[in-house]
């Protein structure tokens, strides 16, 4: 970037008349100022009638100064000088430094001058001998500009000469304006948000806004965010920011590119690198092991290869080419305990002992040697080994041993850092790396230091004598160090614990000293490194909520528990005991996002307390009589409102109870109906289907493929196997996330309407078919007003469809008897039991036992009342697709 030094003057463009096309720059090289590292020019727009002003501007880079400086043609050796004028140094850059020469002296003008306005310039001097020059000169990233600058001998009865400088005479009509900061483009569909940062900059006047050349916006000098809607998803688009001052001057404007598209969600997923395993990842994602060069759906099964140093980009799966899918990176390490032959659980020096707990993956009695070596020391110099131990492996290949080391106290002169070898008959040699050894002398003395010492922070900085004392106590202080910004937070909350804790316990300190990290760094910590935290410090933080303690979930593996790191982080953390608290608060949460419609009313009593639950909705949710119709259908809502958006907060729950007692309405069973209703085309579906069928919520020709090929669970079903199966694989029916089909589960009315509209291809519902239990936004609603509309179902009275009920076999059979507009069949084989079938379904039980859709029990009965399961419903509806084969 080349130094610019230009001359400059105002123009008349004033803000509101502002010109899509500003005029172009025309430089041209002027006499009298020169300068050895920059070129001097006028820039014509800012040219009226001779006006302007000096600018010197020295660009980032090169670590030179930028000057301006004239020939002082005339001026005597021992005369007064005078200069006067003004000056001005901007706002956007870093540095301020400005000196004035002249002749040999310089001056600091810049501790006189008020940064960002106008300063008078009035300097008398007395000329040297040698170097006769007005020079200005600025450090880097300064920008100035002065204004009606005049040098004249003062004479000795106080007047003035004539005027000694070639181009000083000019006036200046304004300040340029400076351009705006940290312009980002945050893109979604259809748009595009601006935001960026003004200067500070007293002559800004308002903000233009420019698309291409075309102005598209003029906003307020304060705005900094503006939304422009109306584009093309898939276009690329250049916008800029331009800044314009008090007298209509404007900027060049800082660039900025866009394409709107679709923006999905950053995938919710967290590393366990001690677990080796991706947590979150669902069939929606889509990861890459390779930098994003290429990416595999995840189906359930194909997760990726962890082994080793691994970098996973996972983002949302989407087909859509207009889409834009942020990307989350995890970092996955080698574990470098243990190799392919033996693996090691423990390998660490605590005090004077040194202990090693591990497994040959070989099974079988073998010797088993350790040796303590000093770092990067020679094997053969027995001076540095620090113990060597020998034991042998039990049957199954385990072993443990414990090592004393020598210290001061037996004239060994040992602290250090230490590389310890594995190795046995039967395997290869292991190496662990950066095991810290210190004397019990100096480890009493930082011991002893943690409550002698009145700021406690010069013990935990590297240069504190027996600073690694407090890493093999047990201190994170690696950790501690890792972030210097965090230090002096954590080490105020770790002196006021250390208030509490008993002199001379090192124990309490370092839990004192860890709760204190983890106190702040969960305040900052995205979800991810929540996990990781908790993970590394479960034990010493010893939380729990009554028998669930937070260590234990996360040696369990469990998934509730990412969900619950992920509640803690970016909370406020006072004081120790909110690690408690918000640790109860996650837990209680995960419990209801886990909840049924059958209990999900009794655990939020039981959290009720630590969630700090209450309000006149809350009260009349918890007044509703277990069991009854109302507490059923309040219940069933607020489990589809979890399922749908999980509960992050109190204030979550409450609202999904809110909206969970909108949904009572009465219900009265009669004896009649043969299904349910709805509406097809209207409603916004932003519920999901907690019972894992495929809703439907647009009925097509298409074949959908299947991301999985089959379930785990369908031996208890043998029979109904081919007809799940096949309507999987036709993209009708789905499954569970952990790959099962649970076939014996009992089906309930709208998931049976739900699959049947896609079997039949019954057509969107035209008009509005409304049922008090089914909600716009339920994931049923549009395939019941298919199916409502089609005549295929009627509800079960009162205005409700029966949302929530076990589908009954001869409700099922009705329907699928309206769906192929059966003829009536003979009674001449009809169910022992057929007298017992309503009058609404008995056409319908008889045609389909006649085709041999429907079969009886072995005791001769159709048994209609009796609730029929997933298997039934789908073996029933694959044959009746078929004609009955």
């Amino acid at each position: 970037m080349k130094k610019l030094i230009a001359l400059l003057a105002g123009t008349g463009v004033f803000w509101g008349s502002l010109l899509p096309v500003l005029a172009a720059n025309t430089p041209m090289q002027i006499t009298g100022w020169t300068s050895g590292n920059a070129e001097v020019t006028v820039e014509s727009q800012w040219v009226t009638d001779g006006a302007g002003a000096l600018h010197i501007f020295m660009e980032d880079g090169d670590g030179e100064n930028a000057y301006a400086s004239q020939l002082l043609s005339g001026v005597g050796s021992g005369n007064q000088y005078r200069l006067s004028g003004r000056i001005y140094i901007g706002t956007e850059k870093t540095t301020k430094k400005f000196y004035l020469y002249v002749g040999n002296s310089r001056e600091y003008f810049h501790r006189l001058i008020t940064i960002g306005e106008w300063c008078d310039l009035d300097y008398t001097f007395t000329a040297s001998e040698s170097d006769p020059v007005l020079k200005f000169e600025l450090a880097q990233n300064s920008d100035l500009y002065a204004d009606n600058l005049s040098l004249k001998q003062v004479l000795p009865d106080g007047s003035f000469g004539a005027e000694l400088l070639q181009n000083g005479g000019f006036e200046a009509d304004c300040v340029p304006t400076v351009e705006v900061t940290d312009l980002k483009a945050d893109i979604y569909s259809g748009g595009v948000e601006l935001s960026w940062r003004n200067p500070e900059d007293a002559n800004r006047a308002g903000i233009a806004i420019y698309q291409d050349d075309a102005l598209i916006e003029e906003l307020e000098p304060t705005e900094e965010h503006i939304v422009i809607d109306g584009l093309q998803n898939g276009t690329s688009y250049t916008f800029s920011v331009r800044t314009v001052n008090a007298v209509g001057m404007m900027s060049a404007g800082v660039l900025v590119d866009a394409m709107p598209a679709e923006k999905l969600e950053v995938p919710n997923v967290i590393k366990d690198d001690i677990g080796n395993r991706i947590i979150g990842l669902t069939e929606e994602m889509e990861f890459s092991t390779d930098g994003g060069e290429s990416w595999t759906k995840y189906d359930g099964t194909n997760a990726p290869d962890l082994d080793g140093d691994v970098t996973v980009t996972v983002r949302m799966y989407t087909e859509n080419p207009g889409a834009v899918a942020p990307e989350q990176k995890l970092f996955f390490t080698k574990n470098v305990q243990g190799s392919s032959e033996i693996e090691l659980t423990v390998s660490n020096i605590v005090g004077n002992e040194y202990k090693l707990v591990g497994k040959l993956k070989k099974p079988g009695a073998a010797e088993v040697t350790v040796v303590l070596i000093r770092e990067d020391a020679d094997r053969r110099d027995f001076s540095k080994i620090l113990a060597i131990g020998q034991t042998e492996s039990a049957e199954d290949g385990s072993f443990s041993l414990t090592c004393n080391l020598a210290d001061e106290r037996n004239g060994a002169e040992n602290d250090g850092i230490y590389t310890v070898y594995v190795d046995s008959t039967v395997t290869d040699e292991v190496k662990l790396e950066g095991h810290i050894f210190v004397n019990s002398d100096r480890r009493a003395e930082a011991a002893e230091a943690l409550w002698e010492t009145e700021d406690l922070s010069t013990l935990f900085e590297t240069t504190y004598e027996n600073y690694d004392a407090y890493a093999v106590f047990g201190f994170p202080t690696a950790d501690y160090q890792s972030k210097p910004a965090q230090k002096s937070a954590i080490m105020a909350d770790f002196e006021g614990l250390m208030e509490e804790a008993p002199q001379g316990d090192v124990d309490a300190a370092i839990k004192a000293f860890t709760k204190a990290l983890v106190m702040n760094r969960l305040e900052q910590a995205d979800k991810t490194e929540a996990y990781t935290l908790l993970q590394s410090y479960a034990e010493v933080l010893a939380i729990s909520y009554g028998d669930v303690a937070l260590a234990e979930l996360l040696a369990s593996g469990a998934d509730e528990m990412a969900e619950i790191c992920f509640y803690m982080a970016g909370k406020s953390y006072q004081q120790a005991s909110d690690l408690q608290k918000e640790f109860a608060k996650g837990y209680a949460l995960s419990e209801m996002n886990k909840a049924t419609y059958g209990n999900i009313s009794s655990i939020i009593k039981e959290h009720e307390d630590t969630l700090g639950l209450s309000g006149a909705k809350y009260d009349a949710f918890m007044a509703l009589k277990p069991g009854s119709a109302n507490h059923t259908t309040a219940s069933k809502k607020l489990v589809l409102v979890k399922n749908s958006t999980p509960f992050t907060s109190a204030e979550d729950l409450l609202k999904g109870i809110e909206t969970a007692l909108k949904s009572i309405q009465k219900k009265e069973s009669t004896s009649g109906g043969g299904g349910g209703g709805g509406s097809y085309p209207t409603g916004k579906s932003d519920s999901t289907n907690p019972y894992s069928v495929a809703s439907a919520t647009t009925i097509t020709t298409e074949t959908p493929q299947p991301a999985k090929p089959a379930f785990s669970d369908l031996d208890e079903a043998a029979w109904a196997e081919e007809s799940i199966l096949a309507l999987y694989k036709e993209g009708v029916i789905g499954g569970y996330e952990d790959g099962t089909f649970r076939p014996m589960r009992e089906i309930v009315r709208e998931e049976f309407a739900a699959i049947l509209v896609k079997v039949f291809r019954i057509p969107a519902a035209q008009n509005a078919v409304t049922f008090a239990d089914v909600p716009t936004d339920a994931w049923y609603y549009q395939a019941v007003s298919a199916a409502a509309e089609a005549g295929i179902i009627s509800g079960v009275g009162n205005g409700c469809f029966g949302a929530g009920e076990k589908i009954t076999r001869q409700d099922m059979a009705a329907m699928i008897y309206r769906c192929m507009s059966l003829t009536e069949a003979e009674q001449t084989e009809a169910f022992a039991d057929i007298a017992q079938v309503s009058d609404y379904a008995k056409p319908a039980v008889l045609a389909m036992k006649q085709l041999g859709l429907i079969n009886g029990y072995p005791d001769g009965s159709f048994q209609p009342q009796k609730t029929a399961t997933r298997a039934e419903a789908v073996r029933i509806l694959h044959l009746a697709s078929k004609g009955g084969e």
